[in-house]
């Protein structure tokens, strides 16, 4: 299987995060109103929960490749603090456990793995060429504004389910719409030289499914759950290729985060340079 493909992964972990649905739309619901309530709420919210579950399959002709993923901690955006425990099963085999703390400056790493393993730390600028740029990712992924924010810009795709508590909000689209978000998505989570791959990769497949719910609260507009399902087709030299990504993800105890500090034993990390 050719790793170029692989670049498509992080388009896919972006978009289902950022959001795709048909749902049911009430007359009585203002969807720009909403959606202006939910952006001015997440700019309000400084810390919080926030739980992470992707399911990610890829086939290319006779081989294929499933991985989960899990990320569940604390986020802080004031100040920058990310606190996680990460685990990716890969081909259904535990390949990778850890723990991770990230502020301003550094990100530190244990291995859950190991019961003997000592803590690490390095630069953030450091982390992208060590395999752990995912956690670096993860803080922005993880901060529920980011979400929420892309769907302003398409505020005539959005569609909004209403509950007894909550909002659902929902984005629909044809496939030009959805290239067109799916772009936006990839110019605000990557690099140029990343956006450049994966906007290529993109253009040539199709996506044949696209479902989304992303829940905010009625009362105080602020996020509590999404729920994503995405599947996509093409083909590289006479080959098919197909790619589908589940995304679950929750948040809780917004803005009642009161210990953001790094624990003894990790800020005594032993340092690489």
């Amino acid at each position: 299987m050719k790793l170029k493909w692989f670049p498509v992964f992080f388009l896919l972990y972006a978009l289902v995060l950022s959001g795709c649905s048909a749902a049911g739309l009430s007359n009585r619901i203002n969807s720009g109103m909403i959606i202006q309530k939910a952006v001015s709420q997440s700019e309000k919210i400084k810390n919080s929960n926030s739980d992470l579950t992707v399911d990610f399959f890829i086939k290319t002709g006779r081989q294929s490749i499933s991985s989960k993923v899990t990320a569940k901690g604390q986020v802080s955006s004031n100040p920058l603090f990310l606190h996680q425990h990460y685990m990716s099963v890969l081909n259904g085999k535990q390949s990778i456990q850890i723990e991770a703390y990230l502020n301003k400056n550094d990100i530190y790493v244990k291995s859950d793995l190991l019961p003997t393993a000592a803590w690490i730390s390095m630069g953030l600028n450091q982390a992208d060429n060590s395999g752990l740029s995912l956690i670096k990712e993860s803080f922005q992924q993880m901060n529920s504004g980011t979400q929420i924010k892309l769907l302003q810009k398409f505020i005539k795709n959005i569609q909004i389910k209403e509950s007894a508590n909550d909002y659902s909000i929902n984005f629909t689209g044809d496939q030009n719409a959805i290239k067109q978000f799916a772009m936006e998505i990839v110019r605000s989570n990557m690099d140029n030289q990343q956006a450049q791959s994966v906007s290529a990769a993109v253009n040539n497949m199709k996506i044949t499914k696209l479902d989304y719910s992303y829940v905010v609260d009625k009362k105080t507009f602020y996020p509590k759950s999404y729920n994503s399902a995405i599947k996509i087709t093409g083909a590289e030299n006479g080959q098919s290729i197909d790619i589908s990504v589940t995304v679950s993800g929750s948040f809780s105890k917004i803005n009642q985060l009161n210990d953001l500090s790094l624990p003894a034993t990790v800020r005594s990390a032993s340092r690489i340079n």
